[in-house]
Order: C-alpha cells, then structure tokens, then sequence
C-alpha cells in the first residue's frame, strides 16, 4: 500500500521498512516482494547475492519464489550452473503449483520454460562433465518442446527404466559378440583342452597337432618365426627351417 499508493500516500521509504519488518519475522511472500525490488535494481555482485539469499528464504514457504529465483538467473547471470537451476526450478514450481491448485503461476512456469530449456542447452558446452551429466537429466523433465512434465518422480522412474534396458541391450550385445567371435588361429598356447579340469595335451601333442594342420594346407608356407612343424617346440627358423 506505501509503495503504490493505495489508500495511503506513496512512501517508499516506509514501505521498504515494513518489508523488511515482515522479512525478519518470516514472512516468505515479503521475501519474495523485497527479491523483487532487489532484482530490478541490480548493479552488482552484492545486489544479485541479496536478491538470491531472499528468495532462497522464500522457498519453504512461498512456491512462488521458485519462479522468481529462476527468472533471477535467466536475467542476471550467464552461469552454467544458474542456466542448470533454473530449469530445475521451473519444472519444481510449475509442479507445485498443479498441487495447490495455482493455475495462473502453472501458466507463467509453461510460459518460461522453453527459453529456459534453450538457455540451459546452449550452456552445454561451458560445463564439465558432472555439471553436464545433471544437465541432461534435468532435461528429462521437460518434453521435446520445452514444456515442463506434470511430475518429477515419475520422468526420474522412466529415466532409470531407460538407462537398465540400455545396459542390459549392451551387455546382450557384448556377450553376442563374444560368442559369435571367430575362432583364433591355432597356436600351442591355445591348443588342446580348454573345459576347466581337462587335462592339458603335451608339447609333442601340440607340435604334432600343428604339423597336421600344415600337411593339409600344403600351400601354407611356415613361416620363419612360427613354431616348428616336427614338435620341437622351437621356432621354425631356429629348427627346420635354418
């Protein structure tokens, strides 16, 4: 009423120190009034802090708050870490505001959250890898043309629904792989038995093995540094082949 006026004479002054009167005693949508004047006022550091703490108090209390917090960050500062928040607010508030009922304050939250998804994904690249991870799942509780979804917890259950399926689709994927690799060539490392308590064939064994499969590809030269095909266990250019 003192500061617009009604009813009363204009007197800022006096209005600025019931404001504060109201703050110190709690009064969240008093908070939210002093935010306000503190934000459009903004010349600083120490500006944009109180403006910050203020609504901060507010957000127990005053759903509201929410909204004027993001709209702090969306006008006030290019931080990656405030475009993130104020995301992240929007969608709070805009959810709260369905519970209570609050259709006007629902509307201004779908009204800026577009901009605000858009803000948020420009920041990307600006962030490091953590700050970019909470990104991307903040991002989750919007839809694809920026519109805030009606409940966080059920985007946070279709979000982890989604991230087992992928890990189980890649550990199917890594075990098709396996089983589908092809076979290695034959070497006495890997010759002979390999189910668990088998019995490991002998050195000749295996040299014999491989003179076998030389003779039956009579066109496969040996080569010099490939273990000798008569079962010596040496290399065929220090054996047969020197």
């Amino acid at each position: 009423m003192l500061a617009n006026g009604h009813g009363v004479a204009t007197d800022e002054a006096g209005a600025m120190e019931w404001l504060l009167k109201a703050v110190k005693k709690g009064h969240a949508l008093a908070s939210v009034a002093l935010g306000r004047i503190k934000r459009a006022a903004i010349a600083g550091s120490v500006d944009f802090q109180e403006a910050e703490d203020l609504f901060r108090i507010a957000l127990v209390d005053a759903n509201v708050a929410r909204l004027e917090l993001a709209e702090l960050y969306t006008l006030h500062s290019e931080a990656p870490q405030h475009r993130l928040d104020a995301a992240s607010l929007l969608q709070q508030c805009y959810e709260f505001a369905l519970e209570e009922d609050d259709k006007e304050l629902a509307e201004l939250c779908k009204l800026k959250s577009p901009a605000a998804v858009a803000e948020l994904v420009r920041a990307l690249p600006r962030m490091d890898t953590t700050m970019r991870k909470s990104a991307v799942f903040v991002t989750n509780f919007f839809t694809a043309n920026g519109q805030p979804h009606r409940r966080r917890s059920d985007q946070i259950e279709a979000f982890w629904v989604k991230a087992r399926a992928f890990t189980d689709i890649a550990q199917q994927a890594s075990a098709a792989n396996r089983t589908a690799a092809p076979a290695l060539p034959f070497s006495p490392e890997r010759s002979g038995p390999q189910t668990p308590g088998a019995k490991t064939a002998s050195p000749r064994m295996r040299g014999a093995r491989l003179a076998l499969e030389l003779a039956a590809k009579p066109a496969l030269k040996q080569g010099r540094n490939d273990y000798c095909g008569c079962g010596s266990q040496k290399k065929h250019k220090a054996c047969c082949g020197r």
